[in-house]
């Protein structure tokens, strides 16, 4: 699984990305409870990204958030995910993800990254709390 994962990285590296995506489908594929596996779904989804291919990059993040939620690399996932949504125009989306990035994984880079990205929108990094209702 090391040398396929490897292979996938140096082709992702080297900007060869449909070779890469290949070698990181088969790691999924093949290894799917390895530790690589969640760095190969994540890798996937930025490949997508990286081609402009928003919906399938928020897809694969996805995976990486749901599926291997403790993978070192599911900040990095979800930071982007937000990006590609908000690079889709879906502004709601994207706020939404960002802060639920940050609520989730409050002392990451990621965290501060989406912070900053909030911040130069105009939108408060935190959702209002409710107020009570008052006749």
């Amino acid at each position: 699984v090391n040398d396929l994962y490897q292979g996938g990285l140096r082709d992702y590296n080297s900007a060869r990305y449909d070779l890469a995506a290949g070698e990181f489908a088969d790691v999924l594929k093949y290894y799917p409870n390895d530790d690589l596996a969640g760095n190969a779904q994540f890798y996937l989804g930025e490949i997508a990204y990286r081609q402009g291919k928003y919906p399938d990059a928020i897809k694969a993040y996805n995976v990486v958030l749901q599926q291997f939620s403790g993978n070192p690399k599911a900040p990095t996932a979800a930071l982007r995910k937000g990006e590609a949504e908000l690079s889709l125009d879906q502004k709601d989306n994207g706020i939404r993800d960002l802060r639920a990035l940050i609520a989730r994984y409050p002392q990451t880079p990621e965290a501060a990254q989406a912070r900053s990205r909030l911040n130069g929108m105009g939108v408060r990094p935190t959702a209002a709390k409710p107020t009570a209702y008052k006749p």
